[in-house]
């Protein structure tokens, strides 16, 4: 297969629209919503006072017959906060173990922090918990960003900034030619 010039790459780039995200920073009844009927949400929180954020995923899980969770692949449908024994918070961008922040045990109202947690990232999903059932007037404190995709490239983006845009850092730099900018392999001409 012949690889394309760059005259032929730059006509494709050109020709693609921009649209803006449809992801907007969330208020409190979006996100309740996400977590009722899809039990899963990965958000980003940023400090109204430092700017600086934290990305956390919360996801609902219900017990089995043997009082084990069970897997969000081995059931039908969704397991939303209402039908759910609990909601795991985790950090999504480290590996298993490392990734837990705590639990919300829905019987009892209780959050318990995982050993270990990152204080921050543990306080913000418990905030956003309380936020999402009404105990927390977040949106004093910080904003929540629903996490979304790059519109050109399709990677997931947690910063805000990356969100409100629409598109990632590194797309960003292509997209409006700055000199920071690596360049992809099919834009460097036929040598």
């Amino acid at each position: 297969m012949e690889a394309a010039s760059a005259a032929t790459v730059a006509g494709w780039r050109d020709e693609r629209e921009y649209e803006p995200p449809t992801q907007r920073p969330a208020d409190a009844e979006l996100f309740r919503m996400l977590l009722e009927e899809g039990g899963r949400v990965t958000a980003s929180v940023r400090s109204r006072a430092s700017g600086e954020h934290v990305t956390v995923t919360l996801a609902a899980k219900r017990k089995g017959d043997d009082g084990r969770y069970v897997s969000r692949a081995k059931i039908e449908g969704r397991v939303g906060i209402r039908d759910a024994h609990a909601v795991f918070a985790d950090d999504p961008d480290r590996d298993w173990p490392d990734n837990k922040l705590g639990a919300f045990y829905v019987g009892d109202g209780e959050w318990r922090a995982a050993d270990g947690a990152e204080r921050n990232r543990a306080w913000a999903a418990f905030a956003l918990l309380r936020w999402a059932l009404g105990g927390l007037a977040l949106e004093e404190m910080a904003e929540v960003f629903i996490e979304t995709t790059c519109c050109v490239c399709g990677k997931r983006l947690t910063d805000p900034e990356s969100v409100e845009r629409g598109i990632g850092p590194e797309c960003n730099r292509r997209r409006t030619r700055s000199k920071a900018a690596g360049r992809h392999p099919l834009l460097e001409g036929e040598g």
